[in-house]
């Protein structure tokens, strides 16, 4: 399946977990489920999710690095771009197969209590379980 269309079905299934718990949608709850539709297929390099991830990574190291220095301009930005790009390279090399360890039913699980634990909010982290579970199931019929 398509990155959209991991999109539609998973929030599709949390919009009706929310309509059956009686639960609004909120920010939180709409970012848990839409990565958790989008995450599982940060295993596999066409993704957009995975190209996010190498330019997250990226940007958070050369940030560190730039803020952590104490040095003249030039070199800051020199070794904070050597970092970010070996970090990025890094990811990319240890890369797991595509529908491999992400596309396990425990990792659905491992996301949900990563979402309790970051957002303290129960819905959010339910939301983040099934759109996650979605992808898993949506890939096993495509």
């Amino acid at each position: 399946m398509n990155w959209y269309q991991h999109l539609i079905v998973s929030l599709l299934a949390a919009h009706v977990l929310n309509v059956a718990l009686g639960q609004p949608w909120s920010g939180p709850v709409f970012a848990a489920a839409a990565l958790g539709a989008l995450l599982p297929d940060v295993d596999h390099h066409k993704t957009r999710i995975f190209h996010f991830a190498l330019a997250g990574i990226f940007a958070l190291v050369f940030a560190f690095v730039y803020l952590s220095l104490d040095a003249t301009h030039s070199i800051k930005v020199f070794s904070a771009t050597a970092l970010g790009l070996a970090s990025a390279l890094g990811l990319w090399l240890i890369k797991p197969r595509h529908r491999g360890v992400t596309h396990h039913p425990l990792a659905a699980v491992v996301f949900g209590v990563l979402v309790y634990a970051v957002s303290q909010n129960p819905f959010a982290a339910v939301n983040g379980f099934v759109a996650y579970g979605m992808h898993l199931v949506a890939d096993r019929f495509s």
